[in-house]
């Protein structure tokens, strides 16, 4: 709107018309109540043509700012939840590891943006009153992850509860920009192992196998504060400091999980 009032403001001027009478005339015709005739037939076809596009834009305006207004404010332009400009991490899933995951970036003092599919997600909630910004759509969306700019982000996290869905943004992200650092948060689908053989997709992390060596350590009486890995190994951290590797055993080879067979 403001563009179309500058276009006919200068059109004017170059007809000759004093400075604010040709401004009166261009609000005139953005506000559809008309614009001059006696201009000439090109200026009165573009004064018409811009007072229905007028219309157009009027309702757009008004729509969002109708939705800026009533829905809810997950980004603001300014302020905590401002999307960060560089330097940042997305994290794509907004459920319990994601919403935990950013308290801690941010806790940290790393800035974060979280995206999230659901809109109706009850987590959005907690996400807003802990003042973190919040994208509602797709993560395996590139034009998303543009605006986003992973390309001056320091990593992407997906940490969603589909793996599948983990997946399509590791890929999509890396589409985008090549040499971002993804992050994949991965469970016990098998497409994760044939995937990650074939693609690059980034550092996988299998939740079940922390959490395992995590639990069973302690109930092996080591006091950790956290299990971690660097996707070959799992290793346990105590509260001294020190790092002990650990190693779980795969379902497949584990006896204990075994019925007895009775004939």
């Amino acid at each position: 709107i403001a563009a179309m009032v500058v276009l006919d403001w200068v059109w004017l001027r170059l007809l000759g018309v004093p400075g604010a009478e040709a401004f009166q005339e261009a609000v005139a015709v953005v506000a559809t109540v008309g614009g001059a005739t006696h201009h000439g037939a090109a200026y009165a076809i573009y004064s018409g043509i811009a007072m229905l596009l007028t219309l157009f834009f009027a309702a757009m305006f008004t729509a969002g700012l109708v939705d800026q207004l009533l829905g809810p404010r997950l980004v603001g332009l300014f302020g905590a939840r401002a999307l960060p400009r560089r330097g940042h991490v997305i994290v794509v899933g907004l459920g319990q590891v994601g919403l935990k995951l950013c308290r801690h970036l941010l806790a940290l003092g790393v800035p974060v943006v979280g995206v999230e599919r659901d809109a109706g997600s009850r987590y959005l909630a907690m996400a807003r009153s802990l003042r973190i910004p919040v994208v509602v759509g797709h993560g395996g969306d590139r034009s998303l992850l543009e605006r986003l700019r992973i390309r001056q982000a320091t990593a992407l996290a997906a940490v969603g509860s589909a793996d599948l869905d983990n997946i399509a943004v590791a890929v999509a992200a890396r589409g985008v920009e090549h040499r971002a650092r993804v992050v994949v948060r991965a469970g016990e689908h098998e497409a994760i192992g044939e995937t990650a053989s074939l693609l690059p997709l980034g550092e996988t992390r299998d939740i079940t196998e922390l959490t395992a060596a995590f639990v069973i350590a302690q109930l092996y009486g080591r006091q950790v504060a956290m299990a971690l890995s660097d996707g070959r190994e799992v290793a346990v951290e105590t509260h001294e400091g020190e790092y002990v590797a650990w190693r779980t055993t795969n379902l497949d080879t584990c006896a204990h999980g075994r019925a007895p067979v009775s004939e």
